[in-house]
């Protein structure tokens, strides 16, 4: 683990031995993804660095600004998962919880159709009547009660989804029910299995 500058001198006269060491500890900090307690010395956009404090994988921003976390490192299990915002980072429970749910959408798969919202075909806006559930996103069913219910795609979907689904409330509204039609053959093996949505 190092955190070496990755630069090496392009002026005066260098030997041969000493380019060779230069070479070799630039190598061995981009080999260990500045790996270190604390930040990097002159960050650059695009950079990844190994938070051996928090134990987080962390990327800079484009900007130059400021570190994204990438994922939270458990060095006693040997395993990683996504970072989550919602947790403590580097907290055994946290990385525990987010593992466990990370480890069974891997074992089950993504069985929800158009799961980030970029598919919009009807239209990315409308009006579902009370008592008459209609289609917004694709494969997205949305029913009202009480009243009407507008819905609109929205840009700004999280965890890296494309979109997200907007639901607008209204005086009157007593429920709104979002569902999805799963096909036998996909469901099936989701049965007897502990499932996130």
């Amino acid at each position: 683990m190092s955190q070496n500058s990755i630069t090496l001198p392009t002026t005066g006269t260098v030997s041969g031995l000493l380019m060779t060491q230069d070479t070799n500890a630039a190598l061995d900090t981009l080999n260990t993804l500045w790996s270190g307690p604390s930040a990097p010395v002159s960050p650059e956009a695009g950079q990844l660095w190994h938070d051996t404090t928090a134990n987080i994988l962390k990327l800079r921003s484009l900007d130059n600004t400021a570190w994204i976390s990438l994922m939270s490192l458990n060095e006693t299990s040997y395993q990683s998962a996504p970072y989550a915002a919602t947790q403590t980072a580097g907290t055994a429970s946290g990385l525990a919880a987010n593992m466990t749910a990370v480890q069974n959408s891997i074992a089950a798969g993504n069985k929800i159709r158009n799961s980030g919202f970029a598919v919009f075909q009807r239209g990315t806006s409308g009006t579902v009547s009370a008592g008459s559930p209609a289609y917004t996103a694709d494969g997205f069913m949305v029913s009202a009660t009480g009243t009407s219910c507008a819905w609109s795609a929205n840009g700004a979907g999280i965890n890296g989804s494309a979109n997200a689904l907007n639901l607008a409330s209204a005086t009157g509204l007593t429920d709104v029910l979002v569902k999805q039609r799963i096909e036998s053959s996909v469901a099936q093996p989701l049965a007897s299995n502990v499932c996130t949505f």
